[in-house]
């Protein structure tokens, strides 16, 4: 059975977190699994850990082996560094002030 988790900051991300969409690719035939979650910007933001907020995704598989009880194929992912996309600062008086930053998931 294929099982997709998620760690942010060191903390695994709780399953009813996820959202999990099952499929079979039209051409392979091939089933998959996509997972994923949310990211809040309140959770990017109030994060001031050295290495910034940090999501990387782990994923493991059942290998049906009669030689090997229990073996598994595992894959841990990058780690996807999340900033803030936008920031929008609005000030309405005589003017309108519009801030953005933008920065780049590495």
């Amino acid at each position: 059975m294929l099982q997709i988790y998620f760690k942010c900051v060191g903390q695994w991300i709780e399953p009813g977190d996820h959202v999990n969409v099952e499929g079979q690719d039209a051409a392979t035939k091939q089933k998959f699994l996509q997972t994923s979650i949310d990211v809040t910007r309140e959770e990017v933001e109030e994060y001031f850990g050295p290495e910034g907020y940090w999501c990387e995704c782990h994923a493991w598989n059942e290998i049906q082996n009669q030689n090997v009880p229990r073996a598994y194929n595992s894959y841990r992912s990058k780690r996807g560094v999340i900033q803030v996309a936008c920031e929008y600062q609005i000030l309405i008086k005589d003017f309108i002030l519009c801030e953005i930053k933008v920065y780049r998931l590495i």
